[in-house]
């Protein structure tokens, strides 16, 4: 492999699709505001801001699209309130493969939060009352479970005691209840149906527990919840729109990444109720709504590009192309260069060229077109002959929740992901017409 080929795989591997963290914040991180539309502010900036200046505890949500930067956002918010000022205790929930992928509830959700600050405790050696942990232990315990701890500890000894030893149950305790209700077994089920009543007892114990962290820390807490958008959509919509009122009820600054299609819903005006005006991210305007590039959007993922590589790695016209087909969206610009860059490690090209960027997006705009479903069909044809005007109807709220449709500039316009646009001008048969 020579030095050309070890910088593709270089490439390769720096522009994984995901959120950036810890060092590779500083390193990487790239201000995209002004590409978004009327904002000067970065999203982390404005989120920090309300927390700092709020005369109570904060309710904020951070709306965008899947791949739209929300978790990079995030993680820069809980480096700015570690780093800048002494007085707040960020704990970030990534709720990835932590509740279960086919369907969740609020309750899931907070035995999760429950979990993650018993972790957080556990983390920063604080000490809690004895009294504390039986509330929590209580909370916790239900009929199912103790049958099963009944099963598990039979015929076995234990030489733990004292506060610690019980301290260790609780975090062995709800790390293994989290983990139950997010196997989707008829455990998880038998779980939810106990706690379902409990639930005051538990936001009551939960709060109780938030106290006492600040109390000790002489920090605020500040709960950031991230990662719902990549559950199935019913269960995100019931969450936010019929059940948010359990999740309000946390006495601490709570920070949520809401999926942009939820906001659009007809059950959106509840959130308005229990947040504070939303911080919006509409994708990166990198082209018009004519179909031109936009010269601004562009040019802030060229710089965004070039923290991580050399624009030299790319034959020319290659990067520009990639641009376009993201349609603004910075995971998939990064799926773009990370899959280009080793289909030509692969084609044995000392640089990503466009032949092994259309080998790429040959594959990616068919899978981007399946997740549209047939009977949306008629909305799809009226956008890609040239409606973008943002619609609130079901259509909308569906294809914009499965990415297939983008908005930018705050609602100012849609349009199709530039993949389905491009299977569509392929393919003039896949829509029935």
């Amino acid at each position: 492999m020579n030095a050309k080929q070890s910088q593709l795989i270089e490439i390769f591997n720096a522009f994984k699709p995901e959120a950036l963290r810890d060092d590779d914040l500083l390193r990487y991180y790239q201000s995209t505001a002004m590409g978004r539309g009327d904002y000067e502010l970065e999203q982390h900036d404005t989120l920090f801001n309300r927390i700092v200046h709020s005369p109570s505890t904060a309710r904020l949500l951070i709306v965008g699209h899947l791949g739209c930067g929300k978790s990079t956002e995030l993680h820069m918010l809980v480096n700015k309130l570690s780093n800048e000022l002494d007085n707040y205790q960020p704990i970030i929930i990534e709720t990835k493969e932590r509740l279960n992928p086919g369907s969740f509830t609020y309750i899931d959700l907070l035995i999760l939060i429950v979990n993650i600050l018993i972790e957080h405790i556990d983390e920063k050696n604080i000490d809690l009352d004895e009294s504390l942990i039986d509330a929590i232990e209580e909370a916790l315990s239900t009929k199912k479970l103790e049958e099963n701890k009944t099963r598990g500890v039979k015929g076995q000894a234990t030489a733990e005691f004292g506060l610690k030893a019980k301290f260790a149950s609780i975090l062995r305790g709800s790390a293994s209840v989290s983990a139950s209700m997010s196997a989707g077994s008829e455990l998880s089920r038998e779980l939810r149906r106990e706690y379902e009543p409990k639930m005051k007892e538990i936001l009551d114990a939960l709060n109780v527990l938030i106290r006492d962290v600040e109390r000790q820390q002489g920090k605020e807490v500040v709960l950031i919840i991230d990662g719902l958008e990549k559950y199935r959509q019913e269960s995100v919509l019931k969450l936010f729109t019929e059940d948010i009122n359990a999740i309000v009820g946390i006495g601490a600054h709570l920070v949520m990444a809401c999926p942009i299609a939820v906001l659009r819903s007809s059950g959106a005006y509840n959130l308005n109720i229990h947040f504070a005006p939303p911080t919006i991210m509409p994708m990166i305007s990198t082209q018009n709504p004519d179909g031109t590039p936009n010269e601004l959007g562009v040019s802030i993922v060229k710089d965004l590009v070039a923290k991580r590589t050399s624009i030299e790695n790319f034959e020319d016209g290659v990067l520009e192309k990639i641009i376009a087909y993201a349609g603004g969206s910075l995971r998939d610009t990064c799926l773009l260069v990370s899959e280009s860059a080793f289909a030509a490690f692969e084609r044995n090209r000392e640089a990503v060229d466009m032949e092994s960027l259309k080998s790429v997006v040959n594959k990616l705009d068919y899978l981007y077109f399946l997740r549209i479903e047939e009977k949306y069909y008629e909305t799809v044809k009226r956008i890609y002959k040239g409606d973008t005007e943002p619609r609130h109807n079901p259509d909308y709220f569906e294809l914009m929740y499965a990415g297939t449709v983008l908005e930018y500039n705050h609602e100012k316009w849609v349009n199709l992901h530039p993949l389905v646009r491009r299977y569509i001008d392929n393919h003039p048969r896949c829509l029935g017409d």
